[in-house]
């Protein structure tokens, strides 16, 4: 009797949890959290990689900035190199006077409405000498920089002469989002 009791209460302490636990962000239908595009149409699904159509994530990022649909971005496993993509890209040098509150016209955003999500073993490195950097980008410049509501999963980390490995932070214009991370790994030194 004592051990149907244990089960019983372990099968119901699972069950509750299944039930309260908030899932994948801001869907809590359980079959979102398992397919995240379902419910996002084909043409909004992305994916980065060396084989793919999109080899870097900051250049989709910015053709992305001003495309608010509902979209999933899929990077290949790998490492990416975030410093080469941004310079790559011609995001602009920031000066080394810039104050710490100016740095959205200089960094690459998380397009609004879109999951970001890593197949694999998937590294977003960030981590240039110090010959290689100016200041005012080692102030400015972070791997991932975040603004509205997001979805970041199964990603890891590492920056080393940046500002920071997330910068989440929207300056309060986009208040009451959830922000939603699993399975992200941050190292920064």
């Amino acid at each position: 009797v004592d051990n149907m009791r244990k089960r019983f209460a372990l099968l119901s302490t699972a069950m509750l949890m299944l039930t309260c636990f908030p899932g994948c962000g801001a869907h809590t239908n359980r079959e979102t959290c398992l397919d995240p595009t379902l419910g996002i149409a084909q043409e909004n699904i992305y994916y980065v990689g060396p084989e793919r159509e999109h080899k870097s994530m900051t250049q989709l990022f910015l053709e992305l900035k001003d495309d608010q649909a509902e979209k999933v971005i899929f990077l290949d496993a790998g490492t990416y190199d975030i410093f080469r993509e941004y310079k790559e890209a011609g995001i602009p040098s920031p000066p080394d006077d810039v104050k710490s509150a100016d740095y959205f016209t200089y960094n690459a955003f998380l397009p609004l409405n879109t999951k970001l999500i890593g197949i694999g073993q998937v590294r977003l490195e960030f981590c240039p000498e110090p010959t290689q950097i100016t200041y005012g980008e080692s102030r400015t410049w972070s791997p991932l920089n975040i603004l509205g509501a997001c979805h970041i999963e199964n990603i890891e980390i590492f920056c080393k002469n940046g500002r920071y490995c997330i910068h989440d932070d929207s300056h309060n214009q986009y208040q009451d989002t959830l922000h939603y991370y699993k399975n992200v790994r941050c190292t920064y030194r």
